[in-house]
């Protein structure tokens, strides 16, 4: 999570978007190989954007949740929006 935290210091962007991914079948492109296997289930998207805020708040980053949608797929397709008390 640091890594990820140090990218948003460096940046200071206004908005961060955290998004899951909307399955459609298994992908024989090339080796990739995509199976539902690579697919985080919402609970995780969300915990990763928590865990990400919780380490920007440890820096004095004032980012928190501004929004979160979830696609009716199964399973649902995650989007979480942060946002920064700086101004842009």
């Amino acid at each position: 999570m640091q890594g990820y935290a140090d990218l948003v210091e460096k940046g200071l962007p206004c908005f961060i978007e955290v998004k899951g991914v909307t399955y459609c079948g298994t992908s024989t492109a090339g080796e990739a190989g995509l199976t539902m296997k690579n697919v985080p289930f919402y609970e995780e998207v969300v915990a990763f954007v928590e865990a990400l805020n919780a380490e920007l708040g440890k820096r004095g980053l004032g980012y928190g949740l501004a929004a979160e949608h979830a696609h009716r797929f199964v399973p649902p397709s995650p989007t979480l929006l942060l946002t920064g008390a700086i101004s842009c």
